[in-house]
């Protein structure tokens, strides 16, 4: 898998926890050729985390940190997964956002329909502290 080229340290603690959750993760998915703008995405029915890598090479900027924020951001889904389906419940007040993550997490809800669950993962994309924290709490 190209993606795990470009992950930090902290991805890829975060990949084996993902994998100690039994997740399978895979690469280019038919999701992502038929909707080339999503770099990721969770089917938490088969419990198998999607990296569009190669939506991300297209995208043209900042491959690196695009395809480490993706797997960090499925990550907090996959922890979300693991608590019933369910957000964390992180007071929307507390989760502030930069200008073009608001637009992200407005388009992420109209896919999922799941706001809350969104800010979260939004929020805690840089934080891998906390990711490793959930993935512990709710998963392992």
């Amino acid at each position: 898998m190209e993606f795990i080229l470009f992950l930090t340290a902290n991805s890829k603690e975060i990949l084996d926890l993902v994998r100690k959750a039994n997740y399978s993760i895979s690469e280019n998915q038919l999701l992502c050729i038929v909707q080339p703008k999503i770099f990721g995405a969770l089917n938490s029915k088969r419990k198998e985390l999607i990296m569009c890598t190669k939506n991300i090479k297209l995208y043209g900027k900042k491959t690196g940190k695009l395809i480490n924020e993706t797997l960090l951001h499925e990550a907090v889904h996959v922890a979300q997964a693991c608590n019933q389906g369910r957000p964390f419940r992180i007071p929307t007040r507390n989760m502030k956002l930069p200008p073009i993550k608001y637009r992200h997490l407005e388009i992420s809800y109209k896919i999922s329909g799941e706001r809350q669950k969104e800010h979260e993962a939004y929020w805690m994309e840089n934080k891998p502290s906390k990711i490793k924290h959930v993935l512990n709490k709710y998963c392992l």
